[in-house]
């Protein structure tokens, strides 16, 4: 029998289905921060998209730690009557199928390109409705074309899918912004002690302009405010984890983490926070990497002009020189990349340019701030 492609108009049942699976999905792996595996859980694909016609399948993105997911997780997917594809062609995302069609689950780890793809292309199409139009009317010219070719139908969208997620990019740019930003700091800005945006969106405030999409928000505070930091966001349901030797760990309230250890993932019920912990010796912020590397503490963080601190741009850029002892990123050539074009005053060019002569002698970059 031919795997016949449909596209329906728009059922208000897609989502109470959602949210139906939702809740088996979380009460089947339990969250991350209680020591089960789900980070968050998304409504995405074409159901998701009030209005939109899409075959009647719903699409769920479960971020989730690790990935591939342990053979317990997988067997209690197949308890709710999933049936595990293992990557179907996308490196790093464990994919099930449930019923002919009738659910898709995708399980990627927190912080991947294929789950902000999905949910940059989702609120893109929710919130321009020209957008969800375009997509609809080349599904249904598709549809038509390949009705018994799922295959070929798939192939046929790559190029919309493509036009769309540079216009959904150009829009989380320029009509988004920082608004993303500013809600997930809704319960930080009170927080009775020193904080910083850390990484790209760090830098992105430094610019005054959002260059690109960003995967998760990194904050800066010092290792002996963490217990006081922890406490503050536990009062408003926020839980932690700690990344260990590859894996995951709940953090007990009154823990605190010490070196080599300097990251705290807060999660509460989707959202979530990286908390980057730095080591500071009088009135120097040391640089963990190499602790040879200082620098002033009333030079570390500057402010925007809506008052939200954030890591200096030379500090930001430092940290992007190199990831995990490996080399720069692409986004992380590309933030130095806009920093540089913007201009860097001089005395902030000098320190990094020493700085990393220091922990990255060699390295490409000093070429460029001699």
């Amino acid at each position: 029998m031919p795997d016949t492609v449909e596209v329906v108009p728009y059922d208000p049942a897609w989502p109470r289905r959602f949210a139906v699976e939702r809740a088996r999905l979380v009460a089947a792996l339990g969250w991350l921060a209680a020591g089960g595996h789900v980070a968050r859980v998304e409504h995405v694909g074409s159901t998701s998209v009030p209005g939109l016609a899409a075959k009647p399948c719903v699409d769920v993105l479960v971020t989730a730690w690790p990935v591939p997911l342990p053979s317990a997780a997988v067997a209690a997917l197949e308890r709710l009557g999933y049936a595990y594809r293992g990557e179907h062609g996308i490196p790093g995302r464990d994919y099930f199928t449930k019923g002919p069609h009738h659910y898709h689950l995708h399980v990627v780890e927190p912080g991947s390109g294929f789950a902000a793809d999905h949910l940059l292309f989702r609120d893109y199409l929710r919130a321009e409705p020209a957008a969800a139009a375009r997509y609809a009317s080349a599904k249904r010219e598709l549809a038509a074309r390949y009705r018994d070719a799922r295959e070929r139908y798939q192939e046929g969208k790559g190029p919309v899918i493509a036009e769309l997620l540079a216009a959904a990019d150009r829009w989380y740019r320029e009509e988004v912004g920082f608004a993303s930003l500013v809600r997930a700091l809704r319960d930080v800005r009170d927080l009775p002690l020193p904080w910083w945006v850390s990484s790209g969106w760090a830098l992105d405030l430094h610019l005054g302009r959002v260059t690109r999409l960003h995967h998760d928000v990194d904050l800066g505070l010092f290792r002996d405010d963490q217990l006081v930091a922890r406490a503050h966001l536990a009062a408003r349901g926020w839980r932690f984890v700690a990344p260990h030797e590859g894996r995951l760990e709940p953090v007990p309230d009154a823990t605190r983490l010490e070196p080599p250890r300097h990251q705290l993932h807060a999660h509460r019920q989707g959202e979530f926070l990286d908390l980057l912990l730095n080591e500071r010796e009088g009135d120097a912020w040391r640089f963990r990497r190499d602790p040879r590397v200082t620098r002033a503490r009333e030079r570390l963080v500057l402010r925007s002009p809506d008052g939200l601190p954030y890591l200096a741009p030379e500090v930001a850029l430092l940290f992007k020189s190199a990831t995990s002892g490996g080399p720069s990123r692409p986004r992380d050539e590309a933030d130095f990349d806009a920093v540089m074009a913007a201009g860097l005053e001089p005395e902030r060019r000098r320190w990094l340019r020493d700085a990393l002569a220091v922990y990255r002698p060699g390295h490409p970059w000093l070429a460029r701030l001699t």
